[in-house]
């Protein structure tokens, strides 16, 4: 309903978005990587060559939603940022200073930066660039 009526306020920072700026995104790589292990019950254990063929699936998932352009994190991060940042620089940029970019969590503003580009998966790629949405529009 907030996206229909026009995105009142700007940004979303209500429920699950004042901890991580995707929420959606982590909840579904979660959801199957806990069928992935759920399946486990039903294997004969690690040794079962089947269950590891299927973490193919979450991986791909992951995939999908971390690394292609036209999708997920990508897709939602980088240039179409840039009505955030137009409209709310100061407001944007502590918000994405604070709240991680995948994992909910509290107190994201002291994690080290190396634990940020690392484990917590907030990575150049997915950064707003101004110069480099300017570049491209002129070409």
């Amino acid at each position: 309903r907030w996206v229909k009526q026009g995105r009142q306020g700007g940004f979303c920072t209500a429920g699950l978005w004042q901890f991580s700026r995707h929420p959606n995104y982590f909840g579904e790589m979660l959801q199957w990587w806990c069928v992935w292990l759920l399946a486990f019950s039903c294997s004969s254990g690690v040794t079962d060559v089947l269950w590891w063929a299927t973490s193919a699936s979450p991986l791909f998932t992951m995939h999908i939603l971390l690394n292609v352009p036209a999708t997920g994190v990508m897709h939602a991060n980088g240039k179409n940022l840039k009505r955030y940042y137009d409209k709310f620089p100061e407001t944007y940029a502590e918000y994405r200073a604070s709240t991680s970019i995948l994992l909910p969590m509290v107190g994201y503003r002291h994690v080290p930066m190396i634990l940020k580009h690392t484990m917590l998966l907030d990575l150049e790629r997915y950064e707003y660039r101004p110069q480099a949405d300017a570049t491209s529009s002129t070409s």
